[in-house]
């Protein structure tokens, strides 16, 4: 029996709806999960088909049929730069002792975190933001600041964020 991988989020109904609502008939199972733990389940086989995230088929593209294919006819996977982990705890002990980076360090972590979190707060105000960085604000928008400014009470002020 044919085992899939479905991610139950709302944005991925597309794709499994029609299974759903009986539209379309599946011989076999289908297995939620969120996008890291169906990665887990098709790397370990116990998956026949699921979709995979990007840094997984890259991790080990000879592992996969890229669909459709002739849309990844020509791919190379990018060659390894990064290292293998040592563990995140580990990692951040090494780090703190020796003043070596991590393998994902703030430097990169930290603007990626502020990048998805401008998506959000685009996304609440319906507005394309001009952000600065440097100033922690949005150029074009007011309606930003509700979402990137907070009021705090007395006492528990950040200090150096006015």
């Amino acid at each position: 029996m044919l085992r899939v991988g479905r991610i139950p989020y709302i944005n991925c109904f597309p794709v499994y709806g029609g299974i759903d609502r009986g539209i379309v008939s599946m011989d076999g199972d289908l297995v939620d999960g969120i996008p890291t733990a169906l990665n887990r389940l098709m790397a370990a086989g116990r998956l026949d088909v699921s979709v995979v995230s990007a840094v997984e088929s890259a991790r080990d593209a000879s592992r996969y049929l890229l669909l459709p294919e002739d849309k990844f006819s020509g791919f190379q996977p990018p060659p390894k730069s990064i290292p293998n982990s040592i563990g995140h705890w580990s990692e951040w002990a090494h780090a703190c002792k020796t003043g070596s980076p991590t393998t994902c360090n703030f430097d990169y972590s930290g603007a990626l975190t502020e990048t998805i979190l401008l998506g959000i707060v685009a996304f609440r105000t319906g507005e394309k933001l001009e952000w600065d960085a440097a100033a922690l604000k949005a150029r074009n928008s007011t309606k930003a600041e509700e979402y990137l400014t907070k009021t705090y009470r007395k006492g528990w002020e950040v200090f150096g964020l006015s």
